[in-house]
C-alpha cells in the first residue's frame, strides 16, 4: 500500500470531560482546522475516511471523566493526512462543552492485530424502524437483531469473527452519541460490541473500517482488548 492507514496517538492534558465526548471533540477539531488548516477539509468537514476516538478516562460522576497520564485523542487515517493532522493539531488547546483538553505532540504507529476488538459504542440505524431506546435494547430480540447487523456489515468487508454485545455486571453495556446540532439536540443509543476469534488481517481491517455510523463522533471504533480503559 503506498499510503498505508496509521493511528496518530496525541497525549491530553485537561481536568474532566464528558464521557459522550465524540460530537464536541469532532466539533472542536473541525473548527481549528477551518481557522488554520481549510485545505485539509472536504467540502467544509474532516473526510469521511477518518476515524476518531473519544477522549477515554477515569469514571467520575453524572457522566464526567477524569483525564489521565493515558488519556489519548486517537485518529486513525492515511500516513500522508496523519502528518498533517499533526503539524496542525501539535500543542493546541481545544476548547469543548464541560472542559478543554491541550493536545500535546502526537505520533504515528501502526495499527496493530488483536484477536479481540471491543468497541465503546456501535450506532446501527434500522431501515423503517424506530431508533433503539434504552427500553428496547434491554429486549433479546432486538440485541440478536442489532448483533445479526453487526455481522452483515462485517461480512461486507469480508471479516469473520464472533461478535457480542459487551455486559458488565450481567447487563448490556447501553451507551449514548449526542449529536448538538443547531436547531436541535439528537441522541442516538448504542451497545457496546466486542469481536473475537480474529485473525490478524482481519483485525486491522476492522480497526480500519469499524462497524456502524457516526465514526467522526468515535462510534464503530474499536480497540485492542488491553487497551481499554476505565470508562
Amino acid at each position: 500500500m503506498n499510503n498505508p492507514l496509521v493511528e496518530i496517538r496525541f497525549p491530553v492534558l485537561g481536568s474532566k470531560l464528558k464521557i459522550d465526548n465524540g460530537y464536541s471533540l469532532y466539533a472542536a477539531i473541525k473548527k481549528h482546522l477551518t481557522d488554520n488548516k481549510p485545505e485539509l477539509l472536504s467540502d467544509g468537514n474532516i473526510p469521511t475516511t477518518v476515524r476518531l476516538s473519544t477522549i477515554r478516562g477515569t469514571y467520575l460522576s453524572d457522566g464526567y471523566i477524569q483525564v489521565k497520564s493515558f488519556s489519548r485523542l486517537k485518529i486513525r487515517c492515511d500516513i500522508r493526512y496523519g502528518y498533517q493532522l499533526i503539524t496542525a493539531l501539535d500543542n493546541q488547546l481545544l476548547g469543548l462543552p464541560g472542559g478543554s483538553v491541550f493536545v500535546e505532540s502526537g505520533n504515528l504507529q501502526k495499527i496493530a492485530p488483536s484477536k479481540t476488538l471491543r468497541s465503546r459504542i456501535v450506532v446501527i440505524k434500522y431501515p423503517r424502524e424506530a431508533e433503539l431506546t434504552y427500553q428496547s435494547a434491554l429486549d433479546k430480540s432486538k440485541q440478536d437483531q442489532f448483533i445479526e447487523s453487526c455481522y452483515k456489515q462485517l461480512n461486507k468487508h469480508q471479516i469473520k469473527g464472533t461478535v457480542t454485545i459487551t455486559e458488565r455486571e450481567g447487563k448490556p453495556i447501553i451507551n449514548t452519541i449526542t449529536i448538538e446540532k443547531t436547531p436541535a439536540i439528537q441522541h442516538y443509543l448504542g451497545f457496546g460490541i466486542t469481536v473475537s476469534d480474529l485473525t490478524d488481517e482481519d483485525s486491522i481491517k476492522l480497526q480500519m473500517v469499524g462497524i456502524g455510523g457516526k465514526s467522526h463522533f468515535g462510534c464503530g471504533w474499536f480497540d485492542r482488548w488491553e487497551e481499554r480503559c476505565e470508562d
